[in-house]
């Protein structure tokens, strides 16, 4: 009897003393065991862009076809998703014959995928395609303007999203250097007196020229105090002194865009 007892007793030491081991050291099975890691997401966009370091503000020509041209405005490289791949637009271009309307389709047909906006002009048929980048199809969002006017202009121009349309971009044989934006603070507005003029203090940033200008109502008539604005000036190429006397004075005000860009990344264009 004390025999058998022992023999259980021992049976039980040596069952314990085992799952303790087996808790502590992990079996060869276990160490072979591959780590199992938790995939990454990658994102897809119809469209991806790279944009320029220390952007000149300035249109460089990027695809150079028969009829019309392709600019590209603050970007290095502008790539479109064909058959779940990405590829430069340049070269989807040229597998597409070299047609650059067709190619586009790519872009102007899917804009019920990319949250755009269009606005149609009435120049003979301009039309400004934008995604602010929320629809995650672009990746730093986009602006798209396929020019058709009436004086023939045909060309292309691709930018981020705040790129506006300049007055020389859908002009045929139209020169670079004809127009240039300066951003302004608006300091006080005058109260709208008339339908004509409007009369607005206005100073660009890190400097001490602060000045009151007449603006026409068409173009100001939304301007608010305390905000910031693009002005864009055309004018005949003639020296104009930097100041903003003597821009308003010299130059024509084609357009006034707000922006939300602060201190430096202000556009500030240099006067050629």
């Amino acid at each position: 009897m004390g025999k058998k007892i022992t023999l259980v007793l021992g049976f039980l030491v040596c069952f314990v003393i085992g799952t303790i081991v087996g808790m502590i050291l992990p079996s060869e099975e276990k160490e072979k065991e591959p780590i199992q890691k938790t995939p990454t997401p990658s994102s897809t966009y119809l469209v991806e862009t790279e944009e320029k370091e220390g952007c000149g503000y300035q249109t460089s020509l990027y695809y150079e076809g028969e009829d019309k041209n392709v600019y590209l405005y603050c970007l290095d490289s502008m790539k479109v998703a064909v058959d779940g791949k990405l590829i430069e637009l340049r070269d989807y271009i040229d597998s597409n014959s070299k047609n650059i309307d067709k190619s586009l389709e790519i872009l102007t047909s899917n804009t019920k995928l990319w949250n755009v906006s269009i606005d149609k002009l009435k120049d003979g048929g301009t039309a400004i395609y934008k995604d602010d980048g929320e629809s995650k199809m672009t990746n730093h969002g986009l602006t798209l303007i396929t020019c058709n006017t009436l004086e023939g202009g045909k060309n292309v121009y691709i930018g981020p999203y705040d790129m506006t349309l300049r007055s020389h971009y859908c002009m045929p044989n139209a020169e670079e250097d004809k127009d240039f934006i300066r951003t302004y603070q608006v300091l006080y507005k005058a109260a709208d007196t008339n339908r004509e003029n409007i009369f607005i203090t206005i100073q660009q940033y890190n400097t001490d020229d602060i000045e009151t200008v007449k603006i026409p109502y068409s173009l100001a008539s939304k301007v608010q105090v305390k905000r910031s604005y693009e002005f864009t000036f055309a004018y005949d190429g003639k020296a104009v002194e930097d100041t903003i006397d003597s821009i308003f004075e010299n130059t024509k005000l084609v357009s006034i865009v707000e922006t939300d860009k602060v201190g430096e990344r202000q556009i500030q264009e240099a006067i050629d």
